[in-house]
C-alpha cells in the first residue's frame, strides 16, 4: 500500500444553507440533504474513489477520511461537486489534506497542521459574491437571495402560494421534505 493522507471536509456556512427561510419544510430538507451527504454520501465517494478508504468520522457537516494520497484531491473534489449538484450550489464544502508520515505512531503535528489548513482554507472568502440585480429576474419567493427559476409544480407551493416562484436550492429543499414524508408514509404503511 502506498503513501496514505487525511482528508477533513467541513460544510461552509451550514447555518446559512439551514436557515436560508424560516420556512419548516425547507429547514427539513436541508437539513436531510446534508444529512445523506454527509454519511453515507461522503463515505461512498470516497469508496468509490479509493477502495481502501478508511472513514474516521462523518457527521454534523465534516468528515475525516484517510486515504491514498494520489487519490486525495480527487476525493476531496469530488465531495465538493456531489455538494453543489444535490444542493444546487447552495452550500459548499471545504477540505484539507494531510501526508501521513510512515509508521503512524504519532500524527498529532499532522491532525494540527490538517486543522490549520482547513481553518486558512475557510476564512478566504470568495472574490466575487453576485447578488440577483437584473430588473426582468425574479427574486425566490422563499429565500429571496437567488434567482427564481420557476414554480416547481403545485406538489411543492403551500397553500397562499399560487403566485410564488422558487430558486433550485429552494426547489430541491422543499422535494426532499416531501420524499422523506412520503419515505416515512410508505414505512409505516399509511399509504
Amino acid at each position: 500500500m502506498g503513501k496514505r493522507s487525511l482528508v477533513a471536509l467541513d460544510t461552509d456556512h451550514i447555518k446559512q444553507y439551514v436557515f436560508a427561510t424560516d420556512k419548516l419544510k425547507e429547514i427539513r430538507g436541508a437539513s436531510s440533504i446534508l444529512d445523506r451527504l454527509n454519511h453515507p454520501g461522503m463515505e461512498n465517494i470516497a469508496k468509490d474513489v479509493d477502495p481502501n478508504a478508511e472513514m474516521i468520522y462523518a457527521n454534523g457537516g465534516s468528515g475525516l477520511f484517510e486515504v491514498d494520497t494520489d487519490k486525495a484531491d480527487k476525493f476531496g473534489k469530488r465531495v465538493q461537486q456531489a455538494f453543489r449538484e444535490r444542493t444546487a450550489g447552495s452550500a459548499t464544502l471545504t477540505y484539507a489534506l494531510q501526508e501521513l508520515p510512515d509508521g503512524k505512531a504519532e500524527i498529532k503535528d499532522e491532525l494540527a497542521m490538517m486543522r490549520y489548513q482547513l481553518r486558512e482554507k475557510k476564512n478566504c472568502p470568495a472574490d466575487i459574491i453576485v447578488l440577483p440585480s437584473h430588473p426582468f429576474m425574479r427574486s425566490c419567493s422563499s429565500c429571496g437571495t437567488e434567482y427564481a427559476e420557476g414554480d416547481g409544480g403545485s406538489k411543492l407551493r403551500d397553500p397562499g402560494e399560487q403566485d410564488a416562484v422558487f430558486c433550485a436550492s429552494c426547489q430541491k429543499k422543499r422535494q426532499e421534505d416531501i420524499d422523506v414524508k412520503e419515505s416515512i408514509d410508505d414505512y409505516v404503511g399509511t399509504r
